[in-house]
């Protein structure tokens, strides 16, 4: 399997003013960029062969595979990692901010969503798993009936079908920060049963099918570092001490 890093994006708020670095993926920890680390731990993986880099100007010497500019939108940048593999039928898509990855835990969600012959296939990790690996960190989770969840920054796409979906995945990408639509689309009822914890993963996955009209699944994985993206300077701090506790290596 070949994968996809998205590297793009600009650096905003209160990381940027802890840092002055415009681009999340090339905030250095121990002297490295982040993407750097996630390059490193692809290419260390026993699944992934060839590792593809979307971001700024400045990225060639993270050790990527293939680096390629960054584009105004997401779906632009997603776009760009299918031409890059064109003969894949799965891609592994990955996001920068997450330096703590490690190849067991890339290996552990390839083998097991390989598996389920979905189009989109997600990781969440429990609440208890992200607390007892990395106390005092927030994250932002959800109550299923199975416990209490948060979402993973590493996906496997069957390319097929997001390049037949493009118009509905745009549509779909754009209402992530327009709440009530995205609520109507899923269905009022469902999103009220979900609040109050009263929905099951099963549930879940039929929803965001309906959505994407394809066939979604979750990987619960027990491998939190999937899901510790560094978006504030506090997780940036506590991924700074974990780098110094294990001498400038994770994984």
């Amino acid at each position: 399997m070949n994968a996809v890093i998205l590297a793009g994006g600009q650096n905003k708020g209160s990381l940027y003013e802890a840092t002055g670095v415009a681009n999340k993926a090339m905030i250095k920890v121990a002297d490295r960029p982040m993407s750097e680390y996630i390059v490193s731990a692809l290419k260390r993986s026993e699944q992934v062969e060839r590792v593809a880099l979307i971001g700024p100007a400045g990225m060639d010497d993270v050790g990527a595979d293939i680096v390629l500019p960054d584009k105004p939108t997401l779906l632009e940048n997603v776009n760009q990692g299918l031409a890059a593999f064109p003969n894949d039928e799965y891609l592994l898509m990955v996001t920068a901010d997450i330096p703590l990855l490690t190849p067991r835990a890339v290996d552990d969600f390839i083998s097991r969503a390989q598996g389920m012959e979905a189009d989109i296939v997600y990781p969440i990790a429990s609440r208890e798993e992200c607390e007892n690996r990395f106390p005092g960190q927030k994250r932002t989770c959800v109550r299923l009936k199975e416990g209490i969840f948060t979402g993973g920054n590493i996906m496997l796409l069957r390319s097929r079908f997001i390049r037949q979906q493009q118009v509905l995945i745009e549509q779909v990408y754009a209402m992530r920060k327009q709440p009530l639509k995205l609520a109507g689309m899923l269905g009022f009822s469902l999103v009220l049963r979900l609040c109050l914890g009263l929905v099951s993963l099963s549930e879940v996955e039929r929803a965001a099918g309906r959505l994407i009209r394809g066939r979604a699944k979750a990987v619960i994985t027990t491998f939190p570092e999937v899901a510790f993206d560094v978006d504030k300077p506090a997780d940036l701090e506590a991924v700074r001490v974990e780098f110094f506790k294990h001498g400038g290596r994770v994984g």
